[in-house]
């Protein structure tokens, strides 16, 4: 038994599922890679020859008008209004730097608009008059220009790359079939068990394939070793060997022979891609919703276009909010399958009728029913995961859920800014009404229709009076949800999905710029949130990340005082992402620390939960009204302020309110 501990499965192959990740991610860039430089080559070569010829065509037209002045008989020294002829030109026309009119003798002066550059390309047209060149026209480029419309192109297909690998990682499942992936991991978490000596009962594997076969084969194996050591203790037993029997025992404990492992979290695997498309969707509205929102606002709305579109978004998030609770037991009721099938048809809806809205008040009423689609397509697939997993797979299939979500937040702005860019904000929606549907037919053939068998098996939110009655005895725990939970989603939604994106377009940002703004806090919480979560778990510190990720949150918001322009918010949105990632995970630990104490845990992670959605829609409305009121410098610096003096109030009460018995290092080390 000890040497068949030892199995080694190194022929197998480590880890199926990363080599398979790895390959995919290896043959999309290199397609992509050699596609986007392609067409970056192309776009380089086209652009200088579209600029110099828009520029000969410019120079003509200019020099025809003066032509003409002429042939009336004005002379080239009593020529009015050229440089502000010029001037419009410029304006309208950002590829170009400098246009002159420089007479060929001394009998009038040269007239010059813009700025003179180094390395523009000049572009000249003659001004004929009698048979003879009097003067010409010369159109400068600007260099800059191009450079920046290639230093786009290239953020656009980079984006675009990252996206296609991220956005092809996520529907791996579904590309491969669920059955298929399902084997996989079977395969590879026995294989790892055995070759640590892990001999527990494993979930079976129903797929019909050669990896199915395989691991099959493999608990076939682990039976017989497992029939062995029974027949060894039974013999050990007979014959009154106590000596034996406790080597056995101590063999039994080491390789876990008889004990049985929790369900695999496939479940949550399956629901991964639909959940992912829905959210993908809903992601894709973040930089272009604002300005479409200000553009539908007319005059018989008494309401401004920036508090217009607060009052959309707190909406959105209000409805979100008043639904959780009761559609979590409704939702049961109903059957998960049924629920996230409604939530993705009504969210279709809404999202088609923002697409055809010709008013404030239309696209209102679609942005609430895709409010309502997405409280049920959460709940639902929440449920889903909880319903078929239990103990660490139902941990692990959570985990998989806020992975497809953040992944959705990193993906989702970029295409939809680039989308409204090149087909308008109505077309954007249809396209994201689609991907709902999607979302919709996936989740159709993924998500068995089943509605729960009775009402015991419904779980009933946990009542509250235990937790009002906790709270009276812990002041902690309430500043902590009002102090640091409520402001970081307040925050999250008045910056990242309100005040960012109105700036960059009152600065001329198009769509595709906010995107690429947008992506910035998603991927820095993608990628440090499990740093920090496992920093915090190692140090078993939380106190000092959710401090930190508050201030550092109120640093970020101090970097608005400096004149750098958009660049500027690209590191406030970089500091707001780290900040959040170090304080998530552990504020949500000090959150069910704080309410062990007073015996509400499990009530308390519903009402915390209740908060950040509370905080969530707060955010537009504070940040409108601010914004109105004082400006966007103000209004950041008020937000930023705000989550620093809640987490700094919270330390203050949490040091005066802490167990007296408590050593001075147990109440740091939280």
């Amino acid at each position: 038994m000890r040497r068949a501990a030892g199995f080694d499965g190194s022929r197998f192959g480590a880890n199926f599922r990363l080599r398979l990740a790895v390959l995919l991610v290896a043959i999309l860039t290199l397609g992509l890679g050699a596609v986007s430089y392609a067409a970056f080559t192309a776009g380089r070569q086209l652009l200088v020859p579209e600029i110099d010829q828009k520029a000969e065509t410019v120079g003509r037209s200019l020099a025809a008008q003066v032509e003409r002045a002429l042939a009336l008989g004005v002379p080239l020294s009593g020529l009015v209004g050229v440089d502000g002829s010029f001037k419009t030109v410029l304006d309208a026309n950002g590829e170009f730097a400098r246009i002159a009119l420089l007479p060929a003798g001394a009998g009038a002066p040269a007239i010059t608009e813009g700025r003179a550059v180094a390395g523009g390309r000049m572009v000249a047209a003659p001004v004929r008059f009698d048979g003879r060149e009097v003067a010409r026209i010369e159109v400068t480029g600007d260099p800059g220009y191009a450079q920046r419309i290639l230093h786009g192109l290239w953020s656009d297909l980079a984006v675009v790359l990252l996206i296609s690998v991220l956005i092809a990682l996520e529907l791996m499942v579904l590309l491969f079939g669920v059955r298929l992936v399902s084997a996989l991991d079977g395969v590879e978490s026995r294989i790892r068990a055995l070759r640590i000596g892990d001999f527990s009962r494993r979930p079976a594997t129903s797929d019909a394939s050669v990896l199915g076969q395989a691991a099959g084969s493999l608990d076939r194996a682990v039976e017989r070793e497992r029939a062995r050591h029974e027949r060894l203790v039974a013999r050990a037993d007979d014959v009154g060997d106590a000596a034996a029997r406790a080597e056995l025992a101590s063999v039994a404990s080491d390789t876990k022979i008889f004990e049985t492992q929790d369900v695999s979290a496939t479940s949550a695997e399956s629901i991964r891609a639909p959940l992912f498309l829905f959210m993908f969707a809903l992601e894709m509205t973040r930089p272009f919703m604002p300005g479409y929102v200000g553009a539908l606002t007319s005059d018989l709305i008494p309401l401004s276009p920036t508090m217009a579109v607060g009052v959309a978004m707190a909406a959105y998030m209000g409805i979100v909010a008043a639904l959780q609770l009761p559609l979590a037991v409704q939702t049961a009721r109903w059957g998960r399958g049924l629920s996230f099938r409604l939530g993705a048809s009504v969210a279709a809806a809404g999202y088609l009728t923002c697409a055809v809205s010709t008013g404030f008040l239309m696209f209102l009423a679609g942005h609430c029913l895709s409010a309502i689609g997405f409280a049920l397509v959460f709940v639902a697939a929440q449920g889903h995961v909880i319903d078929t997993s239990r103990g660490k797979s139902r941990m692990r299939g959570l985990a998989i859920m806020v992975g497809a979500i953040m992944v959705a937040g990193l993906c989702g702005p970029a295409v939809g800014g680039m989308l409204a860019e090149q087909i308008g904000p109505s077309l954007t929606y249809l396209v994201i009404s689609g991907f709902a549907l999607l979302s919709l037919a996936i989740g159709w053939t993924i998500i068995p229709l089943k509605r729960a068998a009775t009402d015991a098996m419904v779980s009933h939110p946990a009542k509250a009076s235990s937790l009002w009655t906790g709270l009276s005895r812990s002041p902690a725990f309430g500043v902590l949800l009002l102090g640091c939970a409520l402001p970081a989603k307040l925050i999250l939604f008045a910056l990242c999905f309100y005040l960012v994106p109105m700036q960059m377009a009152a600065h001329g940002a198009s769509a595709a710029e906010i995107g690429r703004a947008q992506i910035v806090y998603p991927m820095a919480t993608v990628l440090l949130v499990p740093v920090f979560s496992h920093l915090s778990k190692q140090l078993d510190m939380r106190m000092p990340f959710v401090l930190g990720g508050a201030l550092l949150t109120g640093l970020a918001c101090l970097y608005i005082l400096l004149p750098a322009g958009n660049w500027i918010l690209f590191a406030i949105l970089l500091q707001f992402g780290v900040a959040q990632a170090m304080s998530i995970t552990p504020q949500a630990g000090l959150v069910g620390e704080l309410a062990s104490r007073i015996g509400a845990e499990d009530s308390a992670f519903g009402l915390y939960r209740l908060v950040e959605r509370i905080g969530s829609a707060l955010g537009p409305v504070v940040a409108g009204l601010l914004l109105a009121r004082f400006g966007f410098e103000a209004a950041l610096l008020a937000l930023g302020g705000i989550v620093a003096a809640g987490a700094v109030v919270f330390l203050f009460v949490h040091m005066g309110t802490r167990p007296r018995s408590a050593p001075v290092e147990s109440s740091v080390r939280i």
